[in-house]
């Protein structure tokens, strides 16, 4: 099973529109802090992953604070976060143009 955050990977890989956004997901978490985990079986984020259709059949039953569907990343809940796009270095990097014509400035002005 491809979770959406690999098929955001495998259109960014492959120059696809989701290139531009690719995000990072993280599970919910219980208000106390626990793992989720669904009422009444107590299984969590990884038994709905584990089939394709686990998601789909009972991902908006069995809440406990949330659903699977809310609280899992391979159900499509979770929280999702930007990745940041890096950005290009803010100084301009020295070319042979700018370097020859630097050295005629610094000869003209004879330093």
């Amino acid at each position: 099973m491809q979770t959406k955050t690999g098929l955001l990977l495998a259109l960014a890989l492959a120059g696809g529109a989701a290139a531009a956004a690719p995000a990072r997901c993280t599970d919910l978490r219980l208000s106390g802090g626990g793992v989720w985990v669904d009422k009444p079986y107590g299984t969590g984020c990884t038994w709905y992953g584990a089939e394709a259709k686990r998601c789909e059949w009972y991902g908006s039953r069995y809440r406990n604070e949330h659903t699977a569907g809310e609280a899992c990343c391979v159900c499509g809940g979770g929280m999702r976060m930007e990745v940041p796009t890096p950005q290009p270095p803010s100084t301009p990097v020295p070319t042979a143009a700018t370097t020859a014509m630097s050295a005629k400035v610094l000869a003209k002005s004879n330093l």
